[in-house]
């Protein structure tokens, strides 16, 4: 399994009056929190983000959410995206249905996005 996010550490001797430091950065498919929109007293029915996973090309997303309903997260970078599993790609979303048909329970659902 690998982190979650990167964060790099970058140590550099000082010497002299100044230094120049380029870090090129290249960004990638992100995932962006869902929305919630609730009140007091509404039921949990929300999408719920489980674990989120890089491994090599591949970004492996479980989410949890009531089965049988139809979910969206967004995206960052999508022209980055090959292809797209357990889920469609429109624009910068990635759309879902959770499977079965008790909407009242929550399930499980993967999603593998596959990048350039």
């Amino acid at each position: 399994s690998t982190a979650e996010s990167v964060q790099p550490i970058v140590k550099i001797p000082l010497s002299g009056d100044s230094v120049h430091i380029n870090i090129l950065f290249e960004p990638t498919v992100e995932l962006l929190p869902p929305s919630i929109n609730t009140r007091t007293g509404d039921r949990n029915k929300g999408l719920k983000i489980i674990s989120v996973a890089k491994e090599e090309k591949n970004l492996e997303v479980d989410v949890e959410g009531l089965s049988g309903r139809s979910y969206s997260i967004g995206i960052t970078q999508a022209s980055k995206i090959i292809s797209v599993k357990g889920a469609s790609l429109e624009g910068n979303q990635l759309l879902f249905d959770v499977p079965g048909e008790n909407n009242c329970e929550f399930s499980r659902h993967a999603v593998i996005v596959t990048t350039k």
